[in-house]
């Protein structure tokens, strides 16, 4: 099933699905003490560890010819915990948007 992006308004490709969910970045560290006073290390960031809830877009509907309501599943959005800069909660976002039909 193909996936779209935190809008879900544009198909996203294997590359982009794959920066979404494990990217490594370069880290500089700046040390005051000895002769080498700063180095660089690589982190590599696992964001589906932080993935704690889903968002279900669903279309509710009622249903005439049974007489009852139905519900029927859109899409499913993993949901990214966003932090602030001393690891508070601010807020969450969908990381991507997975559609169950076109």
């Amino acid at each position: 099933m193909p996936l779209y992006n935190q809008f879900d308004d544009k198909l996203l490709d294997a590359d982009e699905r794959r920066s979404l969910i494990s990217f490594s970045d370069t880290v500089l560290h700046c040390f005051t003490e000895g002769p080498n006073g700063a180095g660089t290390s690589v982190v590599h960031y696992d964001l589906m560890r932080h993935i704690r809830h889903l968002q279900l877009v669903q279309t509710w509907y009622w249903d005439e010819r049974r007489k009852r309501l139905s519900i029927c599943l859109d899409a499913v959005a993993p949901m990214q915990d966003v932090l602030d800069n001393e690891g508070n909660f601010r807020y969450s976002r969908p990381l991507y948007y997975r559609r169950t039909k076109n």
